[in-house]
């Protein structure tokens, strides 16, 4: 049993391996590249592979010699999931996994390292190291992390912030100094992924680096503010990677300082296989190279020598204000490619840029954006993709064919060519200037050149490019040039835009023919395609620059003009049309609506957001704008008149004769579709006043077609003075047809239709010499013929003194028609009615009315009685004489 114990110890001994401390970076294995690389741009000739300060790139492994030897101690936590507090818990647990496992950094480990955390795998498993959201800072001069793996199975490390030592200077920019932190990843053919990671201020030799064959993916990751002593101030990979593959990282403010190396946030150098860069986003990255002659190329990326049997993709990305510049002001014949720089694509090897949009970077010397250089048969494919803004400043000892935006080089054996593939893509305002007198710079957007007899060959299919710009030597533009957009050897030219390559007979089209009259920048315009990490703040739609719809002749030079697709979709991943495809990156629907004789009266645009766009205020034509095939609604008749006729429907015929659409009808965007306005000729309603006094006529602004019903309006305000509205007549004097207020009616011709006024009738009542009360008042208006019966009112309070009232008479004297209280009266004009009295002591005399008579007294011989009264009072009067006569 001793025996047995004592073996099992020794074999414990050999299965701990030795822990390895190393902070290293590769070396350059392959110095016969440099001679190649010296004959390139004559003056080009510092290999980018000189190392950094006091960087050896050995293994530099001496705190590795003294761990090596020393016995661990086990402390393995078994189980799938587990949780470590330690830096020698994670070890163990790495390196003795007895399963795949997710091993996640618990609340107390350390986030101060005082050493590099070295694991090393050496069984099969997968493991996953989860940092929980950690923040961890290095020992000065040592990675966080030195990650080998020996084994088949994939190392993951993710949710953890790596955060360096270095400081910014007063540009916001990493400051070469205080070496330490990052991730150094070994393993030749041996897997890795990072996920969810951020990279602060971290100095040394990548954030991010590995040893050759490497295969490892980032994804949703950030490098912020790293620097390098070589190149790759984000990620490191010139140890001859063999697969690197970058999904929605963010890389910011990272910077390249190694003299003679490239990329200022990532170095890929010797590719074996694979590289991809997709959904990324790059922005102020530099690759500075501090020397009078230096290297300094791709201010983001720069990928150098990658092998013939590689492919390296850029897809859906967006580099912005990246920069390969040079150190003062002296020649930088390396400052190439401001946000890429590929150095000698080898043979057969082929480089993809799609769907990516590059914007305001700048080489200080060639390729504003892109330098792209590679040996005879390799192959550059850059498809949908949006360059704006770059700007190549042209500082090499290089004959004036910098490119604003690319610049093709040739390089390899002599005669052979190079191959660069455009298809459908937008070039735009982008700047190739001098930096030396007479130098005469051709290319605002493309330049080709090459080594010797070696020619870079474009294959140009459905591009724009307008509106780019070289200059002199003093800043002014040269207008006259005749390779303001293009400058080298177009194999072929098919449906391009703005290709002038030094024609004298070609005319540039007008750029507002083609974007608009607002000059637009690049935006979002309705994509879903974005760019970073979606959980930083560094996530952006990768933005586009919409062309303006048109007929293709006149106007919107580059809408339905390419014909059937290149691709089959644009670079914001919109389908495009098959049959009638748009010219550029992007693909526009459009749905033209033709007034067809009639006129569109539209407020002036301000801006064009690729939802409508038309010219002036009164166009012929209007265009709504959209998704090429989404679904949208017919639009209405609104802003839209005809001088003499009535909008009908909107057809795709301008006689009528094809598919008729009404406003709101469901459509889609079409490549060409254009639809008319129909137009039937249509009836007003004008009402006129006709001698009113006051108020408006009533306007009735419908436009009415044949057989159309209308409502017959009220008078609105309309007044006339002692008159009263009765209605309308198609004659002023009456004498036509008479029409009511609200009638309905069916319109077939035009009508004037006249305000008829009848004349309001009083009866007032005159109370003609009474000596009290008030007359009665009777407010009723009368009007001939329907409304002139009025009742006679009685006398109200009406007195006068020892009289009685009588009855109401046309004459103050009563010689007129005599009326009663409640008698009708027919009236034919105004009456005036007279109170008529009796006095008290005056036998009443019986008034009598005889309907339409005139009441009168009565004559001699009618009432017998009054005279025997008479004749009665007479013989008493003689009897009272005779008796008087006596007495005397």
């Amino acid at each position: 049993m001793k025996k047995f114990a004592a073996l099992l110890c020794v074999a414990l001994l050999f299965l701990v391996p030795g822990q390895v401390n190393a902070f290293a970076t590769s070396t350059d294995n392959n110095m016969s590249e440099v001679n190649e690389e010296a004959s390139i741009e004559n003056a080009e000739t510092s290999d980018n592979n000189e190392v950094y300060g006091e960087d050896t790139s050995s293994d530099n492994n001496q705190e590795a010699g003294a761990t090596a030897a020393a016995i661990q101690p086990m402390s393995l936590i078994p189980g799938a999931n587990v949780e470590v507090n330690s830096i020698q818990d994670l070890i163990d647990t790495v390196q003795q996994a007895e399963m795949d496992k997710v091993i996640t950094l618990g609340a107390s480990f350390p986030t101060t390292l005082t050493s590099a955390i070295n694991l090393t795998i050496p069984h099969n498993y997968n493991i996953t190291i989860d940092g929980n959201g950690v923040t961890l800072l290095p020992l000065a001069g040592q990675k966080h992390f030195n990650v080998t793996n020996n084994g088949t199975g994939l190392v993951t490390i993710q949710n953890m912030t790596l955060q360096g030592l270095t400081s910014l200077d007063g540009n916001g920019y990493p400051v070469w100094g205080n070496v330490g932190g990052g991730i150094q990843l070994n393993g030749s053919g041996k897997s890795f992924v990072i996920n969810n990671m951020t990279f602060n201020n971290i100095a040394g030799y990548g954030a991010l680096s590995n040893s050759g064959g490497v295969l490892y993916t980032v994804n949703n990751s950030t490098f912020e503010n790293n620097i390098s002593g070589t190149g790759g101030g984000a990620i490191n990979a010139e140890g001859t990677p063999n697969t690197l593959i970058l999904n929605n990282n963010s890389f910011i403010n990272n910077t390249a300082a190694g003299s003679g190396y490239d990329g200022g946030a990532i170095f890929v150098k010797f590719l074996m296989a694979k590289f991809e860069v997709n959904n990324s986003y790059f922005s102020g990255n530099r690759a500075i190279a501090p020397g009078a002659v230096s290297g300094g190329r791709g201010g983001a990326i720069s990928s150098n020598y990658a092998g013939g049997a590689s492919t390296s993709l850029i897809k859906d990305s967006f580099f912005e204000a990246n920069h390969a510049s040079r150190p003062g002001t002296g020649v930088s014949i390396h400052s190439d490619g401001g946000a890429i720089a590929v150095f000698d694509l080898s043979t057969g090897g082929t480089f993809n840029i799609d769907g990516s949009t590059f914007m305001n970077n700048t080489a200080d010397d060639d390729g504003g954006a892109l330098l792209l250089q590679g040996k005879e048969n390799a192959v550059f494919n850059i498809t949908n993709s949006t360059f704006f803004a770059n700007k190549a400043y042209g500082a090499g000892n290089d004959t004036g064919r910098s490119g604003g935006a690319i610049q093709m080089f040739a390089n390899g054996a002599a005669l052979t060519a190079t191959t660069y593939n455009y298809t459908n893509n937008t070039f735009a305002q982008n700047e190739a200037h001098d930096y030396y007198s007479g130098q005469n710079q051709a290319g605002g957007a493309i330049a080709g050149s090459g080594a010797l007899a070696r020619t870079a060959r474009a294959y140009m299919t459905n591009n724009i490019l307008l509106g780019n710009k070289v200059y002199d030597i003093n800043g002014d533009e040269r207008t006259t040039s005749k390779y303001q957009n293009f400058a080298g050897t177009a194999s072929t030219n098919v449906n391009n835009i703005g290709l002038d390559n030094g024609s004298t007979t070609y005319v540039l089209p007008d750029y507002a023919n083609v974007f608009g009259e607002f000059s637009p920048t690049p935006s979002a315009n309705g994509s879903g395609v974005k760019a970073g990490n979606p959980s930083s703040s560094y996530y952006y739609t990768v933005p586009t620059l919409l062309i303006i719809p048109g007929n293709g002749t006149t106007l919107g030079l580059a809408s339905n003009k390419a014909g059937a697709a290149g691709v089959a979709v644009d670079q914001r991943d919109l389908t495009r049309s098959t049959a009638k495809s748009d010219i550029g990156a992007v693909e526009i629907g459009q749905i033209t609506y033709n007034s067809n004789g009639g006129a569109w009266s539209l407020p002036a645009l301000t801006d064009y957001d690729g939802t409508e766009y038309y010219v002036g205020t009164t166009p012929v034509d209007y265009y709504a704008v959209g998704t090429y095939g989404a679904a949208t609604t017919v639009r209405d008749d609104a802003n839209l008149s005809h001088a003499t006729k009535t909008f009908v429907e909107w057809n795709t015929q301008a006689d009528g004769g094809g598919t008729g659409y009404d406003p709101a009808d469901a459509i889609s965007f079409n490549d060409d579709m254009v639809l008319y306005a129909i137009w039937a000729d249509s009836y007003t309603i004008t009402y006129e006043g006709n001698t009113h006094t006051a108020g408006t006529a009533p306007v009735d602004s419908n436009a009415y077609d044949l057989n159309d019903p209308a409502t017959i309006l009220g008078k609105g305000d309309l007044e006339k003075d002692g008159h009263r509205f009765i209605g309308w007549n198609t004659q002023a004097d009456g004498g036509g047809t008479s029409y009511a207020a609200n009638a309905s009616i069916t319109v077939t011709e035009n009508l004037t239709l006249y305000a008829q006024w009848a004349e309001c009738l009083h009866v007032t009542y005159h109370g003609n010499t009474h000596t009290g009360g008030t007359e009665p008042i009777d407010l009723t208006d009368y009007i001939i013929p329907t409304e002139n019966i009025a009742t006679i009112l009685d006398c109200g309070n009406l007195v006068k003194d020892n009289h009685a009232f009588v009855s109401w008479n046309t004459q103050a004297d009563g010689g007129g028609t005599s009326y009663n209280a409640g008698d009708a009266m027919t009236l034919t004009g105004h009456v005036t009615l007279y109170a008529q009295w009796r006095a008290n002591d005056v036998p009443p005399i019986e008034v009598t009315t005889d309907n339409n008579t005139d009441p009168s007294l009565p004559t001699t011989g009618q009432q017998p009685e009054l005279f025997l009264a008479i004749g009665a009072g007479l013989v008493i009067l003689g009897a009272i004489v005779v008796v008087k006569r006596k007495q005397k």
